[in-house]
């Protein structure tokens, strides 16, 4: 899978830190007669998928990996909900995007999700911290809560312990700020 190259980020200490999520699109064309009729349609489907994070030091050495997995996908909106919003504060790499609320296993792990709406997406954080430490997921707003969708791509750091971002749906338009702590 191909990775875009998103954010670069240079390290005190002459290293960079490089950010990549996997990105591709697909059009799909389809063509039908009925009664001596045909119709063609064309969707384009938008899939924003994993992010890699890479720490690599002054000379060129990755130091650690990490990948963040996240599966996004729309048809015929330029993924306008898709992708992340990256935040930095104190060495911590703060990650948020959109994706399901997917409930846990009796074991703690992720159950299988086959269908979600954007209607039942969530704000999701996810932090790495300066030694390569992926924290958790935790779910800031869901669109039962708020009833917009935010929208990550748009986002940006406007201090150095806030992110301001943008939200819709339908007619509805709204902006917050979130803190980094």
């Amino acid at each position: 899978m191909n990775y875009d190259f998103r954010d670069i980020i240079q390290k005190e200490d002459g290293g960079i830190i490089v950010v990549a999520e996997q990105y591709h699109f697909d059009v799909k064309t389809s063509t039908s007669t009925s009664n001596g009729h045909t119709t063609t349609t064309t969707h384009t489907y938008y899939y924003y998928d994993n992010i890699l994070v890479l720490n690599i030091d002054k000379n060129g050495v990755i130091e650690w990996q990490k990948i963040i997995p996240k599966h996004q996908v729309s048809v015929d909106d330029d993924g306008y909900y898709s992708s992340y919003v990256l935040g930095i504060k104190n060495e911590t790499l703060y990650f948020l995007y959109n994706g399901p609320q997917i409930p846990k296993d009796k074991n703690g792990k992720e159950a299988k999700v086959f269908f979600y709406s954007r209607k039942k997406n969530s704000l999701i954080l996810l932090t790495i911290s300066k030694d390569g430490e992926l924290s958790e997921k935790s779910y800031l707003f869901s669109f039962k809560e708020n009833k917009n969708i935010l929208v990550p791509k748009l986002a940006r750091q406007i201090s150095d312990d806030e992110i301001f971002i943008f939200g819709k749906y339908l007619k509805t338009a709204q902006y917050a700020t979130i803190k980094l702590e």
